[in-house]
């Protein structure tokens, strides 16, 4: 068996395709040398999902250009001006 194979078979049994719990641990003690690289893998993997939104991390002048994008679009279909940015600063205050 190679790491490839061990990686889909592994995937497969944790989406709940194939294999009982059993088996998917059976594996991860009967192969230890391709089960420290899934595990290392499958940990990266929710590192990625845990990251912040990129929105977070834009500047109050981006922020404030975003939303006056936003408002020029609502205005122009509905002809009225919906929406008052107040600013990251006034929501954290509050």
């Amino acid at each position: 068996m190679t790491q490839e194979e061990y990686n889909r078979i592994m995937e497969r049994m944790a989406e709940g395709g194939e294999g009982t719990e059993d088996e998917f641990f059976e594996l991860l003690l009967k192969y230890p040398q391709y089960a420290r690289d899934y595990v290392e893998r499958y940990e990266k993997k929710l590192e990625k999902k845990k990251k912040r939104p990129a929105w977070i991390e834009k500047s109050p002048a981006e922020m404030e250009e975003g939303w006056r994008k936003i408002r020029e679009r609502i205005e122009e279909d509905t002809g009225e001006a919906t929406i008052q940015y107040r600013g990251r600063k006034e929501y954290e205050e509050k």
